[in-house]
């Protein structure tokens, strides 16, 4: 208890002079996004997708076959730093750890464009991995989705964004700095 990238803290602890209490960590919302992003009916091979920027990742997660592969989902990565003033402690965590640092000027955000060979007009459900800033160990959600810090249980259900795919297969979505999304097909 009391690493720095723990899930959760079950019970009460004390380090080095501090006490912190029981509560859930962004480390576990971390996992449900990636739990959303690789959940899927069958096998999905993940593919990176080219892209220019040095903080900015993309996957494409297809369901294989022995003849074809079907895109499934789309994951876009946005690791630029943006470091915010709320959000920076949480009970389950040293308040030693709670950082001080903060990005001067809005939060930056990036629009991306995706060609696909998804049907022009289909549904989309958008899941965000989101919180206030790089630094956020609190007020950390999934699309709306929080857990209770003292059972681990779901307090408020995910909501997941709804958008439709663009003529010519096109996908546009916006991301935030220091935010993760999964887009997926609607089946």
């Amino acid at each position: 208890m009391g690493a720095a990238y723990s899930a959760f803290a079950p019970v009460g602890f004390s380090t080095a002079g501090q006490s912190c209490q029981p509560g859930v960590l962004p480390t576990a919302y971390a996992a449900y996004f990636v739990a959303t992003a690789i959940s899927y009916k069958a096998p999905l091979y993940v593919a990176p997708l080219p892209n220019p920027q040095s903080d900015f990742s993309a996957y494409g997660l297809y369901r294989s076959s022995t003849s074809s592969r079907s895109l499934q989902k789309l994951v876009f990565l946005n690791m630029a730093v943006y470091n915010s003033s709320v959000g920076v402690s949480n009970p389950a965590s040293p308040p030693s750890t709670d950082s001080t640092s903060v990005t001067p000027g809005d939060r930056p955000q990036t629009t991306i464009t995706v060609q696909t060979k998804w049907t022009a007009g289909s549904l989309l459900y958008v899941h965000r991995l989101q919180g206030p800033g790089s630094n956020a160990k609190s007020l950390v959600n999934v699309t709306g989705l929080t857990f209770d810090n003292n059972s681990g249980s779901i307090v408020t259900n995910e909501t997941p964004e709804m958008l439709t795919v663009g003529a010519k297969g096109l996908v546009t979505v916006s991301l935030l700095a220091a935010e993760a999304i999964v887009v997926e097909k609607s089946t």
